[in-house]
């Protein structure tokens, strides 16, 4: 019996190495180097997606981060503040997070 406990622990334990070493490998690893989308960034300073998160416009912000995910935009510029990027607003200079024409004074702008 406490054989049996020790050979499972030895293998618990080569198998948590070789997992370990196997992620080591995977983050050194550029993922989809010259994509077009799909693109995959190191998120790992402040995402709580994990390690990898698709950033979708190759600007190298993550999607989960991105206020415009569709469209290249690498300084996230949101001059109105709702939350949807420039790039992306179809009134950039009035707050409209639903994207509403209506709610943009004249139109689009």
């Amino acid at each position: 019996m406490k054989r049996e406990m020790m050979i499972r622990f030895l293998f618990l334990a080569i198998l948590g190495f070789v997992i370990a070493g196997c992620l080591d490998s995977f983050d050194a690893m550029e993922i989809n180097e010259g994509s077009d989308a799909g693109q995959a960034v190191d998120s790992a300073g402040g995402s709580d997606e994990g390690l990898y998160a698709i950033d979708t416009d190759g600007d190298g912000v993550s999607d989960n981060e991105d206020n415009c995910p569709s469209e290249p935009n690498p300084v996230q510029k949101d001059t109105d503040g709702d939350g949807v990027g420039d790039v992306c607003d179809i009134c950039p200079t009035y707050a409209n997070p639903d994207q509403s024409t209506d709610e943009c004074p004249g139109g689009m702008s």
